[in-house]
């Protein structure tokens, strides 16, 4: 038989024992017209001891003061004040929250690309080099966007919206092209002293190219050239010099896209000498093989390791 209402629309509590447990429940009781037969739900709301002493639990805590006065429980069962049921270190039930302003946004890849910045001290030699923390973020910024996302920078701000970067402050390919326009060639040159620092010179330095097609026409360094790629357009070289052991980048240019490698090497090694680096230990590839190329290396001292093929009269001889 399913238990009686009260009259005033209050829950009678009640014990409920099971076992060796003892606990203080509520039951409501509804028919389900289908199959004929009464439902019961039990809701616990703390255990009972032998001399009827109730200890509550989270559920009960966790009540409103008006929801507890809903709850009816027997006259002789003892019931402690709420305050003093709640231990100072209990902890809180839920999730922690958060009353300031938030903004939800990812955080996995820029954290990811922050960590390898500042732990190859990418990060503060930026800020010394442009002299200004909120440069340095934006430059970075920039830099994120680039990697993580195949667009134009013109949706940089809306990816701002939900990907949290360095900057805070949105930016649009107006600012795009502002801050890079304001990179200086003193503060160039100051960040790569910077980067040559960290770089050891009795380490192997890896030299390589590479050729980046582009559809402009009044750009200086668009020239045509021997495009791999083979789409009939003008092309720029891009030059890198790092370190092999440790994977950082040394010191970087672009060249117009007729420059053969072998006529960089002489200039490249020229500005590495002007950067503190006197003895090197070079790692290229074949384009980089030729005639003067290699009088220039025997000549200057420096350890290199070259492809070339074995048929060609500077290797034979």
């Amino acid at each position: 038989m399913p238990r009686k209402l009260r009259d005033d629309g209050r829950i009678q509590v009640y014990l409920f024992v099971n076992g060796k447990y003892r606990y203080a429940v509520t039951q409501t009781t509804r028919k389900d017209e289908q199959i004929g037969k009464y439902l019961h739900t039990k809701t616990i709301y703390g255990k009972l001891s032998h001399d009827l002493v109730f200890t509550p639990n989270l559920r009960y805590l966790t009540l409103t003061e008006k929801q507890r006065q809903q709850l009816v429980f027997p006259e002789d069962w003892t019931i402690p004040p709420v305050g003093s049921m709640i231990p100072q270190d209990a902890p809180k039930r839920g999730r922690p929250s958060y009353r300031g302003a938030y903004v939800s946004r990812l955080y996995g890849n820029t954290f990811f690309l922050e960590q390898v910045a500042t732990s190859i001290g990418l990060y503060q030699d930026l800020i010394k080099a442009i002299g200004s923390k909120q440069a340095a973020d934006e430059m970075l910024t920039i830099a994120f966007f680039s990697i993580i996302s195949l667009e134009c920078f013109n949706h940089i701000s809306s990816y701002q919206a939900f990907q949290k970067f360095p900057s805070d402050r949105l930016l649009d390919s107006w600012d795009v092209t502002r801050i890079t326009q304001s990179i200086t060639e003193q503060q160039r040159q100051d960040f790569f002293a910077l980067r040559t620092k960290r770089t050891r010179e009795d380490q192997w330095i890896g030299i390589d190219s590479t050729s980046c097609s582009g559809y402009g026409y009044h750009t200086i360094d668009l020239k045509w050239g021997k495009n791999r790629e083979g789409d009939r357009m003008r092309q720029i070289n891009e030059l890198v010099v790092y370190g092999v052991s440790s994977r950082l980048p040394v010191y970087y240019r672009k060249l117009p896209g007729n420059m053969v490698d072998a006529r960089t090497l002489r200039v490249t090694l020229k500005q590495l000498a002007d950067m503190g680096f006197r003895s090197l230990s070079l790692i290229m590839d074949r384009g980089y093989l030729s005639n003067d190329a290699l009088e220039m290396l025997v000549k200057k001292k420096h350890t290199f390791i070259l492809a070339a093929k074995t048929n060609l009269s500077c290797v034979d001889r």
